[in-house]
C-alpha cells in the first residue's frame, strides 16, 4: 500500500513538473509568435488581435495538458510506465522548445536583432532533446513495452 501511494505521489510531481514545462513552451511560442508577426506586413491592429487571442487559446491549450497528462501519468502508474510516460512528455515539450526558439532565431536574423542567446538556447535544448530521446529508449526497452 504505501508503495503504490508512493508511486502516485511521484506521478503528481511529474505532473507538475509537465504543467510548468507547458506553461513556458506556451509562453515561448507566444512570444515567438510575436516575433514572426512582425515580419509579416499585417495591420498593427489584426497583430493586437491575435496577440489577445493567445492568451485564450493559450488557456484552452494549458488545460487540455493538464488533464491530459494527470490522466495520462496516472494511468501510467496503473500499468508501471510512468517513467516512460514523464520521458515521451517531457521530449515533446522539450522538442516544442527547440522549434520555437530556431523560428525566433530565424525571426530575429530577419529583423536585424540576432541574439546569441537564442543560439545558445536552441543548441542546449537539441542537446537535451538528444539526451532525453535516449533516456526514452533505455527506460522503453527495460520495461519491454512497445511505445506508450
Amino acid at each position: 500500500m504505501v508503495q503504490s501511494s508512493s508511486r502516485y505521489v511521484l506521478a503528481y510531481f511529474l505532473w507538475a513538473i509537465s504543467v510548468v514545462m507547458a506553461v513556458v513552451d506556451l509562453l515561448v511560442l507566444r512570444s515567438t509568435a510575436m516575433i514572426v508577426l512582425g515580419m509579416t506586413p499585417w495591420d498593427r491592429y489584426v497583430e493586437h488581435a491575435i496577440n489577445q487571442f493567445s492568451f485564450l487559446f493559450m488557456a484552452i491549450a494549458g488545460l487540455g495538458v493538464i488533464v491530459f497528462t494527470e490522466h495520462f501519468y496516472r494511468t501510467g502508474v496503473e500499468k508501471n510506465r510512468l517513467v516512460v510516460r514523464f520521458l515521451q512528455v517531457t521530449l515533446i515539450g522539450l522538442v516544442i522548445f527547440t522549434l520555437a526558439h530556431l523560428i525566433r532565431l530565424i525571426g530575429e536574423i530577419v529583423l536585424g536583432f540576432f541574439s546569441s542567446t537564442t543560439l545558445l538556447l536552441a543548441v542546449v535544448e537539441l542537446a537535451a532533446c538528444i539526451v532525453v530521446y535516449w533516456f526514452y529508449r533505455q527506460a522503453r526497452q527495460r520495461t519491454n513495452q512497445p511505445l506508450a
